[in-house]
């Protein structure tokens, strides 16, 4: 099975969404007039102005975008993108996260799954063209997904108005890095040199020769450099031990670091005095946690939870990896869910 993955760059999502369209949209959702007067007159009369050398060119009004950072930015594009296509096939899913766009296609075979994928995008030009956004093309990535032992056999292209869209093995989606073959080693890489870099930015304040007490260090560690050293945990659960030993031999730097010890300390009891779990029991504790509370109130993913767990093959299912290391929480989500028959897997 090949599964092949096409990013969407929209060409400055929320500066070109029109305001016409969002409030023609919010009227054909019958929201409440107060409502769309309301949101008619945040966006309405906006104006922007250029300073040079002490000169200030006329007033020219905006006619489209969201503001960026304001809390109803994210929520008028999502209102703006509500209508964007949507296909019934069950080997088909869509992701999409404010203005990223994921369209994920499956086949036997690849070229199948990208002709499928082309049509697909030929309705997403048509949206477009109708909502008057724009797809960046050479900013946009295709990936396959294969196993190991599989070789591609196409040499087809996607297209989005007439520009080709590059074939790469290596992507990036919500801050996740994907490979073609799923083996997580780019992402953790990438979370290792993100840690490494902010390691280097604090290390001022948290190096040996800062004057700074532990305990201070130790929540700089906690609140700014762990989380970026796993980020998104529950996605790559199933990444290697060789490359858990590499996060495992980082955090082992830097609690040193942090309590100043000598070279004959144990890394095991500068864990215990600091109260900073070993990544491996953190990962755990983190990915528990994801599982325990989004197999209640997530549908989606308690659906990829179920279907992880019943598949006949758990290799490489994170959320299959995840509960076959908490067996408890595994049978406690097994008595809780209530399977959708008809629900397909990622």
């Amino acid at each position: 099975m090949f599964t092949a993955m096409a990013l969407l760059d929209f060409q400055k999502a929320f500066d070109c969404t029109p305001h016409s369209a969002i409030l023609n949209k919010l009227i054909k959702r019958n929201f409440p007039h107060y409502l769309i007067m309301l949101i008619k007159s945040y966006l309405s009369h906006r104006t922007l102005q250029t300073s040079y050398n002490g000169c200030l060119s006329e007033p020219k009004r905006i006619e489209a975008s969201v503001s960026q950072g304001s809390i109803l930015g994210p929520t008028l594009y999502i209102i703006y993108t509500a209508d964007f296509p949507t296909w019934e096939d069950p080997n088909f899913t869509i992701g999409t996260y404010a203005d990223d766009t994921a369209l994920i296609q499956r086949s036997f075979r690849p070229d199948v799954a990208l002709d499928k994928l082309q049509d697909k995008l030929d309705d997403v030009e048509t949206w477009c063209e109708q909502w008057k956004a724009k797809i960046n093309g050479s900013k946009s990535q295709v990936i396959i997904f294969k196993r190991k032992k599989k070789n591609l056999t196409t040499n087809k292209y996607l297209e989005v108005f007439q520009e080709k869209l590059e074939r790469t093995t290596t992507v990036k989606y919500l801050g996740i890095t994907f490979n073609e073959k799923l083996t997580w080693g780019d992402h953790v890489q990438n979370n290792l040199n993100k840690a490494n870099g902010m390691m280097q930015r604090l290390n001022p304040l948290i190096g040996y020769k800062s004057n700074l007490d532990i305990s201070t260090k130790r929540r700089i560690y906690l609140a700014i450099i762990r989380p970026l050293l796993t980020y998104a945990s529950p996605a790559w659960a199933t990444v290697t031990d060789s490359w858990l030993q590499k996060l495992h031999t980082f955090q082992n730097k830097a609690v040193k670091q942090i309590a100043k010890a000598p070279w004959y300390v144990r890394r095991r009891n500068l864990h215990k005095n600091l109260n900073i779990p070993e990544i491996r029991t953190f990962l755990n504790k983190l990915n528990r946690k994801f599982c325990q509370r989004n197999s209640k109130n997530n549908s989606a993913l308690t659906e990829m939870i179920y279907n992880c767990m019943t598949a006949r093959t758990n290799t490489n299912r994170p959320f299959a990896k995840i509960l076959d290391m908490n067996p408890d929480l595994k049978q406690e989500i097994l008595r809780s869910l209530q399977p959708d028959p008809g629900g397909t897997v990622l």
